[in-house]
């Protein structure tokens, strides 16, 4: 057990690394959205603040605890600081590195160690369940069947990832080890003296907690309730090893310099935790937003270059009701999600949602430039369909003129003037560029979002065979068009994923919007979110509703200068972005205020 001070380091420090993110993930987690299901009554962001908070506080609480332990030199003592040590990464209390911002290669290196020290903690945790509290199976004839069902459980961890139905045998085999592993502490406790019986009996009470929390699961108690006691069974165990030392277990408490060390260490822990989640939920609780300032402001004339994907959705509906945008035009990119047919028909129809006046719709080809991939078909379908949501064009008909076309007229017939706001690949703007060279220089400023700087992309799909990890989806269906466009000259504002991972699909939103939804849009884009409630379950962000936002409003995102490029060589690596000292001199998103932007996007929506 020498090794484990050196592995609490490291735990310690991945805990740290993660704890930026712990917010985020804990939104991305199916036990916090059935829980916020449940309690309608509760603002998103107080409980999050509130669940948040509570795993930043029990993973300092395991690991100061952990370090106290590593103080004693009895036997047993370093198991149970391996257990607590490793144990907030078994039940992700500190989160995972894919909701962090750190550059790469760092969130894959999180990651792998969050799982690793979980790997560790689930065994470190049932090897405590039958050696404490000295480091020795009681009766000694159940160490073999103890050592068989932890290989079992380890072994079905990987097990149940690759074989259908196994979750259920998986399910028995843990039961039987903890029920095995109960047996043999009230057996160890019946044959210990009173001494060992006081230092042993708070660790049993945790034990015999276990089936109240499994009879609460099992039998349907609130998810929020479950949730709750999942957390405070977790807080039980470093406190019921603590009474133990308290009386006298593995040396009994160290020299008081030691213990009031501890002590500090212990309440300042909860009080950051304390203070993190109350400064989270104060950066973002709703805000109130001027909508007469929004409305007194220059038109701006805008054409929007969109794949009519959910996001694109929310952002031509957001650009139809925002009091200052003057909408010149709308080309629908055919390339990855929506197909022509399918992307017209739900722009045009947005328009009829919307009683918009006539703007021109066309579409371009559905081909991307070579090296270029389309979504999923799935993904195709349900764009083309518009997720489930019904609209009718009424009276309006596309364009017959290209995209390119389109995008060209409607630019050189107010040379100056016009903001293009790129949500989907650039194939239209890339074929524009190419026919016309001098077009970049005629347009105000392209808003692009793709890309991802120092985030991780988001194209990596074992089941549709992509391994890259650097892309983002806008860039990867057609790199070749990123890169023209790009290095067209035209000036550019880029909001890739580093920003756009910070504006989350989330419950909150969702509940704000059930209760304001007054307007035709504001009503479209709550049936469709209603239609789509697992959107709010985590991996869906307004990728493209926050780039034509901060069109408009550019202290939404946090602008940086950067010269890029893309990588549009075939790879493992093609469409990433890069910093290049030669490469497009271009205004980069790299951090967004969610909080701002949500308040912006549900009052637009809502302006009459």
């Amino acid at each position: 057990m020498q090794f484990v001070p050196w592995l609490w380091l490291v735990a310690a420090a991945t805990a740290l690394a993660l704890a930026p993110g712990v917010f985020a993930d804990t939104q991305d987690g199916w036990q916090f959205n059935e829980a916020a299901r449940a309690l309608e009554d509760v603002s998103y962001e107080t409980l999050t603040a509130a669940i948040a908070g509570a795993r930043l506080a029990l993973t300092g609480l395991m690991l100061v605890t952990a370090a106290l332990l590593l103080t004693r030199r009895a036997a047993g003592a370093p198991l149970a600081a391996l257990a607590l040590a490793t144990l907030p990464f078994a039940f992700n209390l500190a989160g995972t590195g894919t909701a962090t911002n750190w550059p790469q290669p760092w969130p894959v290196v999180l990651n792998a160690a969050a799982v690793i020290l979980g790997a560790l903690g689930i065994t470190a945790l049932f090897l405590l369940l039958f050696l404490f509290p000295n480091g020795r199976f009681y009766p000694a004839w159940l160490g073999a069947p103890a050592l068989v069902g932890l290989a079992l459980v380890l072994g079905g961890v990987v097990f149940i990832r690759f074989v259908e139905n196994a979750w259920l045998v998986f399910v028995l085999i843990l039961l039987a080890l903890l029920l095995l592993g109960m047996v043999e502490q009230l057996l160890r406790y019946r044959a210990a003296g009173p001494p060992e019986r006081r230092q042993m009996v708070a660790f049993l009470a945790v034990l015999l907690a276990l089936p109240i929390y499994a009879a609460a699961g099992a039998f349907g108690v609130s998810p929020a309730l479950t949730l709750m006691l999942s957390y405070a069974l977790l807080a039980l165990l470093p406190a019921a090893l603590l009474i133990g030392v308290s009386r006298g277990l593995w040396g009994g408490f160290p020299a008081q310099r030691i213990a009031r060390r501890f002590a500090g260490a212990l309440v300042g822990l909860v009080l950051v935790a304390a203070l993190a989640a109350a400064a989270w939920w104060a950066g973002n609780r709703p805000q109130a937003v001027d909508t007469a300032a929004l409305a007194a402001a220059e038109p701006l004339a805008v054409v929007l270059d969109a794949d009519m994907a959910m996001d694109d959705v929310s952002a031509l509906l957001y650009l139809l009701q925002h009091p200052a945008v003057d909408l010149r035009a709308i080309t629908v990119n055919g390339v990855a999600f929506a197909h022509c047919d399918g992307g017209v028909r739900a722009a045009l129809g947005l328009l009829e949602v919307a009683r918009a006046p006539e703007v021109p719709v066309a579409c371009g080809r559905e081909e991307a430039y070579p090296g270029g991939r389309p979504a999923p078909d799935a993904w195709r379908k349900s764009a083309d369909a518009l997720y489930g949501a019904q609209v009718s064009t009424g009276e309006r008909a596309a364009d017959l003129r290209p995209a390119a076309d389109l995008l060209a007229d409607t630019v050189a017939a107010a040379p100056g003037d016009i903001v293009v706001i790129a949500l989907g690949p650039l194939t239209n703007l890339a074929e524009a560029f190419q026919a016309d060279p001098t077009l970049a220089g005629q347009i105000k400023q392209i808003v692009i979002m793709g890309g991802a700087v120092d985030a991780p992309g988001n194209v990596a799909d074992e089941n549709e065979g992509i391994s890259n990890q650097y892309a983002e989806w806008n860039f990867f269906a057609d790199p070749v068009a990123a890169d023209i466009v790009l290095a067209s000259g035209a000036p550019i504002v880029l909001v890739p994923l580093d920003a756009t991972n910070e504006v989350p699909f989330t419950r909150s939103f969702y509940q704000r919007l059930q209760g304001t939804h007054r307007t035709r849009p504001a009503v479209f884009i709550y049936n469709v979110m209603y239609l789509n409630q697992w959107w709010l379950d985590g991996g869906m962000y307004w990728w493209d509703t926050l780039a034509a936002a901060a069109a408009l409003d550019e202290s939404l995102v946090t602008l940086r200068e950067e010269r890029v490029d893309v990588v549009t060589a075939e790879g493992t690596e093609t469409a990433r972005l890069i910093r290049a000292a030669d490469g497009a001199p271009v205004r980069v998103a790299m951090a967004a205020n969610r909080a701002r932007f949500e308040a912006l996007f549900l009052a637009v929506l809502n302006h009459e």
